[in-house]
């Protein structure tokens, strides 16, 4: 049986028996390497309405998604690692349910859908309206920059409902986020925002013009040794109990700052 027809009959036996995981990942071989490249409309259409959350089409080369693939609303968990080089902005904006999304080594995992991309730019609005994330990985991607707060939305009246439609401060959810190994020259305006965010990655970038890191007010265990590799760092301000865990190493790096502010002391 052909890849694509194997990948349809795979959509249809989860929607007939009401699973709520498909796992369709690493069918590409050595004796089957041109397994399926296109994952056709019909295979949205074999899973709508059905009791489908987790989607998991990784290794297998596929490089579009039909249109339609955003209709699937139930996914939480999406994965796909192939080689689509275009963001599916329209697929995750249908999306809303999706808490992990993984998007690694120029590949995309939304929920648990893994797509390869190129840059960040085209899907800013997109990225916001995912309000379910709990966990976000956009690690080696060779990514320059990542999305901006929306100026006019940023200073739009908190008395409407879209005060926060194009911020950071959408992703409420948000407590992990990986975007170490690209390169970042700077952090988004907004990222501060992230109210739950506990765990932030974002070691090996050009992070050469950061001047200044305030993360008082975390209660964090720790700062990275690779904060000692901030050229252009003059100002650090922690709170008392993250002070009390550094690293020696990095407490003296933190030391040396001309300004080096510790709240509570």
């Amino acid at each position: 049986m052909g890849g694509g027809q194997s990948l349809l009959a795979a959509a249809a036996d989860a929607a007939k028996n009401n699973c709520v995981e498909l796992d369709w990942s690493n069918r590409r071989t050595d004796d089957n390497p041109k397994l399926v490249t296109i994952v056709p409309p019909s295979f949205v259409s074999h899973l709508l309405g059905s009791t489908l959350t987790d989607l998991r089409l990784s290794g297998n080369g596929i490089a579009q998604l039909p249109a339609s693939f955003g209709r699937l609303v139930a996914l939480e968990y999406d994965s796909i690692i192939n080689r689509i080089d275009t963001f599916p902005a329209a697929a995750l904006d249908g999306m809303r349910l999706l808490r992990v999304l993984t998007y690694t080594q120029n590949k995309y995992v939304v929920g648990i859908i893994i797509i390869p991309l190129l840059s960040l730019n085209a899907v800013d609005a997109t990225l916001f309206h995912l309000t379910k994330l709990v966990y976000l990985d956009l690690s080696e991607n060779g990514l320059v920059q990542l999305p901006d707060d929306d100026d006019s939305d940023s200073t739009a009246s908190s008395s409407t409902n879209d005060a926060n439609h194009g911020t950071w401060a959408c992703l409420a959810c948000l407590q992990e986020f990986h975007v170490s190994n690209n390169r970042l020259s700077r952090l988004p305006r907004g990222l501060e925002a992230l109210p739950a965010l506990h765990f932030l990655n974002v070691s090996n970038n050009a992070l050469v013009e950061l001047t200044a890191l305030l993360v008082d007010r975390n209660d964090l265990q720790s700062l990275p040794r690779s904060i000692t590799a901030l050229p252009n760092l003059h100002t650090l301000s922690v709170d008392r109990k993250t002070f009390a865990l550094l690293d020696p190493a990095v407490l003296t790096f933190c030391t040396a700052l001309p300004t080096f502010d510790i709240l509570g002391l």
